[in-house]
């Protein structure tokens, strides 16, 4: 299992696919996350 998390992560990087995830010291807001006090659900509302 290890080495399937390894062998992702090392193609991940090799095809720079981390490239879509980066952002700036501002990211964009297109999503809000909104939960209950008691955490009991919690649903995400996206663009």
């Amino acid at each position: 299992m290890i080495d399937q998390i390894m062998d992702f992560n090392r193609q991940f990087v090799v095809d720079k696919s981390y490239e879509r995830y980066l952002t700036d010291k501002y990211p964009d807001k297109n999503s809000a996350t909104m939960s209950t006090p008691t955490s009991v659900s919690s649903n995400t509302i996206s663009k």
